[in-house]
């Protein structure tokens, strides 16, 4: 028996006390765990798919896990990663219901559970550390150490509550949209700074930054330029180099900003002023170049880093503090 192999045996029997249905040990996976099933109440307003034999069909199947990388830290603790969602018998063999098969729950069960009020998928990412030389829990919410079974039944609650309690599901629902929202606005972000501003992240083959961007925010030295110093334009007189994109971005809005001015006859934030009155001196007007161009070059692409971290740490704190899986 491998080490893995051992480790992954002691890590399920810990949950051999723990209530259930069924209980299946990960094996030949990248991840050690156990998957344990259990039944949804039989009183309540979800209503679980029956098979024909009238046992329930639809359970609750229990994810805890770590990946095998982790058994060589040098700590010897790693973080449980857990999650709760509707499964079912019968899908578990099989693509999809086959009404046609007689092993298959039949389709009026599968209706009347579908219009009962459905549970929502529960994650818990952070909370439980599992020490792999001791084998025991510690609960890093309530600094205590606790068992195989007071896991299973907290992460079994807190899903049965989304099922019973109205307002906990749609604050769930809200904050599982807003999560969804995140990805989309990063990417514009990212979009823009490097079609604007020639800027972009640099690549890493390095698996410790597998996270970077999506739970790990961003640090001032990861967004790079796509074109070398020696490469880059200097306009109007300046010695300020800058990229191709961010000249482009410069010009363009130079010319929205004295266009505005002209056909509207207002000074957006006092440039057309500011341009004004350094015509009329040189070295105020290579300061005012130079200045324009950090901002375009330097500082917007930046703030638009520091707005992705903003909204990473946003992910962080809805995914791991209010227990949402995201889809």
């Amino acid at each position: 028996m491998t080490k893995d192999e051992l480790e992954s045996k002691k890590f399920a029997s810990l949950f051999q006390s723990v209530k259930k249905i069924k209980l299946i040990p990960w094996k030949g996976q990248a991840s050690i765990g156990v998957s344990i099933f259990k039944n949804y109440p039989t009183k309540g307003s979800y209503i679980p798919v029956k098979n024909r034999q009238g046992k329930n069909d639809s359970v609750i199947c229990i994810n805890i896990f770590f990946p095998q990388s982790e058994t060589k830290n040098k700590t010897m603790k790693v973080i449980l990663k857990i999650s709760a969602f509707k499964s079912s018998h019968y899908l578990w063999k099989y693509h999809w219901y086959d009404f046609n098969n007689k092993n298959c729950p039949s389709e009026l069960a599968v209706n009347k559970s579908q219009q009962s009020k459905q549970p929502i998928n529960i994650e818990e990412n952070f909370r439980y550390e599992y020490n792999l030389k001791t084998h025991k829990i510690f609960d890093l919410e309530t600094n205590k150490f606790v068992t195989a079974n007071e896991i299973v039944n907290s992460i079994y609650k807190i899903h049965i509550k989304t099922i019973t309690n109205k307002i906990f599901k749609l604050k769930i629902n809200a904050i599982g949209r807003l999560v969804e929202f995140i990805d989309p606005i990063n990417n514009l972000l990212k979009n823009i700074n490097h079609y604007c501003f020639g800027k972009s992240f640099k690549k890493t083959n390095n698996l410790d930054d597998y996270f970077l961007g999506i739970y790990e925010t961003y640090k001032k030295e990861d967004l790079i330029d796509l074109s070398v110093t020696s490469e880059k334009p200097t306009i109007l007189g300046s010695d300020f180099p800058i990229t191709y994109q961010s000249a482009t971005t410069f010009f363009v809005l130079t010319l929205v900003i004295f266009s505005i001015n002209y056909w509207y006859k207002y000074d957006l934030m006092g440039f057309v002023g500011l341009a004004n009155e350094a015509s009329k001196n040189s070295l105020f007007l290579a300061s005012l170049v130079t200045v324009s161009l950090i901002i375009t070059d330097r500082v917007i692409p930046h703030f638009l880093v520091s707005i992705m971290n903003i909204l990473i740490r946003l992910r962080i704190y809805l995914t791991f503090r209010h227990k949402i899986k995201i889809k």
